[in-house]
């Protein structure tokens, strides 16, 4: 039995305005919540009150009860995670170099997992898209060392060329051949199938395994051994077995329908269509039509000067095919259905902090925009990230964040050089981890966040970045199968901002974090008490 604190109010605040979830009648009531979260509430321990006539406000009354019993139990429950978490060790256990150019700018430009959690697909700007698999074996770790016994949890499954450097010459617009965003079909047959896209085109991958090859030893290739053959003689060719080679073949392209750079790609869970977007429309695709698309969301005003904000992000429901978000560079995310219209112009419901209590000032506008939004993996919340925040957004609730983590806040007083350089662009992803209960960000030199949002504590951690000539502090240098140390909040004074952590992702049925730094891939797994955390949630 668990009691549940405030921060699981917004989990019981659909089901608390439902007269069948809260029956009056027995003595003890047990409803169920998020994670299989399960509540009782004895009747006697708080009478209902004589003023409560209908069954509305008789549930109403058990709703305050269960809020109460929360408030009084916060500090404890809240204490026991508290401590659950900090007790928590990361460990990289894998660094994966996937170029020898030695460059300021980012190699890794994208990050997918299949919905296994089996395969890893990176996207580079040279076009390149490298795809690893996790190996059967469950990580194996000696527990009188911080070392793990199979050092390289991921192998080279797949390498191939996705895009080439294109120029339309109707346009005179040349599209550079950087992935920009990459998405794992989920598997319909035994094969694998990967959306990559540029900032123009998308193609649909498909990789296939191959472990046998034809045998043509017994083919008869000459006229001589033909005449001389007798049906004891005659052979049969066949197939013999052979080492896994996995071919990456291309099978539709969806040809440019965006006058504008693509920033956004993500498949729908019929498995039949994906949304793309730019920053002024958002596109649906079924898979086996690579030559028309359907206009489902134009915000692109009859005079271009009355633009006011624009597309930056957008995702598909899990779990629902017909909704999808897409978010603004105004700080606001909106979430629309296909069932209530074909061209969603008009949204279903507005996410919005209208409580934002920061003082306004010159980049106001600016570090709102919201660099990306993810759905939690049961559907009921939604994640930004804007440049100096992660916020969790409840679907029922509109009009504030049930949720606010800063991601560096001494980068407030930073934000006038960040303009004159164009840093305050830049943009980061944010990512949920396995169970929903963590979720992590990046931000400048190579540090990134994780925070548990049960306890509500927070970890800053740091990887080096190898690919640079000047190295990090010797204290700060981590290596394969070492212990990740516990970084302080950054110092802005001494940040590099040439260096930076845009991309985390985990892996969607483990603890396992993923980042991009520089040239490179690190992989992350956390470690409790002597032991790995593998396969379930704390």
């Amino acid at each position: 039995m668990y009691t549940v604190s405030e921060c699981y109010a917004s989990d019981f605040a659909m089901d608390a305005s439902s007269a069948k979830d809260f029956p009056t009648s027995p003595d003890r009531v047990r409803i169920k919540g998020r994670g299989g979260l399960e509540l009782a509430i004895v009747r006697s321990s708080s009478p209902v009150p004589a003023t409560c006539e209908s069954p509305r406000e008789t549930n109403h009354h058990w709703w305050d009860v269960l809020k109460g019993l929360g408030r009084r139990r916060r500090k404890s429950t809240t204490n026991a995670y508290a401590a659950d978490f900090l007790d928590v060790t990361w460990q990289l256990n894998q660094v994966e170099k996937l170029s020898e150019e030695k460059t300021s700018e980012e190699y890794v430009t994208s990050l997918a997992y299949d919905d296994t959690g089996e395969l890893l697909a990176a996207g580079c700007k040279d076009g390149k898209v490298f795809v690893y698999r996790r190996q059967n074996e469950q990580l194996q770790v000696d527990h009188r060392s911080d070392h793990s016994s199979n050092g390289r949890p991921f192998q080279l499954y797949s390498c191939f060329q996705s895009h080439e450097k294109e120029f339309d010459h109707l346009k005179s617009v040349e599209t550079d051949e950087k992935i920009c965003r990459l998405h794992f079909l989920k598997r319909p047959n035994r094969h694998n199938f990967l959306l990559s896209a540029n900032d123009r085109n998308v193609k649909l991958w498909k990789l296939s395994e191959k472990l046998v090859e034809f045998d043509d030893s017994d083919l008869l290739t000459n006229e001589s051994a033909r005449s001389n053959l007798t049906k004891t003689s005659l052979r049969i060719p066949g197939y013999r077995p052979t080492d896994l080679t996995v071919a990456a073949v291309p099978k539709r392209v969806y040809f440019a329908s965006h006058n504008l750079r693509m920033n956004a790609l993500s498949a729908s869970s019929d498995l039949e269509t994906f949304l793309t977007a730019d920053d002024l429309t958002v596109n649906l695709w079924h898979v086996e039509v690579p030559d028309l698309s359907f206009n489902i969301v134009d915000t692109k005003p009859d005079n271009i000067e009355d633009l006011a904000e624009v597309i930056t992000a957008a995702e598909f429901h899990p779990s629902s095919c017909s909704q999808f978000a897409y978010a603004s560079s105004r700080g606001s995310v909106r979430l629309c259905d296909l069932r209530s219209n074909s061209l969603c112009d008009h949204h279903s419901k507005l996410f919005h902090d209208n409580k934002n209590d920061q003082p306004k000032s010159f980049f106001s506008d600016i570090i709102c925009c919201i660099c990306d939004a993810r759905f939690s993996y049961d559907g009921q919340f939604l994640l930004t990230r804007d440049y100096l925040n992660l916020k969790v957004w409840d679907l029922r609730i509109e009009s504030r964040p049930v949720e606010t983590y800063s991601v560096c806040e001494p980068l407030r007083g930073k934000l006038s050089k960040l303009y004159e350089n164009d840093q305050i662009f830049d943009k980061f992803e944010c990512s949920w981890g396995y169970n929903d209960r963590f979720i992590s960000t990046g931000t400048y030199g190579n540090y990134f966040k994780v925070v548990d949002r049960i306890s509500g504590h927070a970890v800053t951690l740091k990887t080096t970045d190898s690919t640079r000539g000047r190295q990090q502090p010797r204290r700060r240098k981590n290596s394969v199968g070492s212990k990740v140390v516990r970084a302080d909040e950054p110092n802005v004074d001494r940040l590099d901002f040439r260096t930076k952590c845009s991309h985390t992702l985990w892996n969607p049925a483990d603890h396992i974090l993923t980042n991009a730094t520089g040239n490179g891939l690190n992989f992350f797994y956390v470690r409790q008490n002597g032991c790995e955390q593998h396969g379930q949630a704390n």
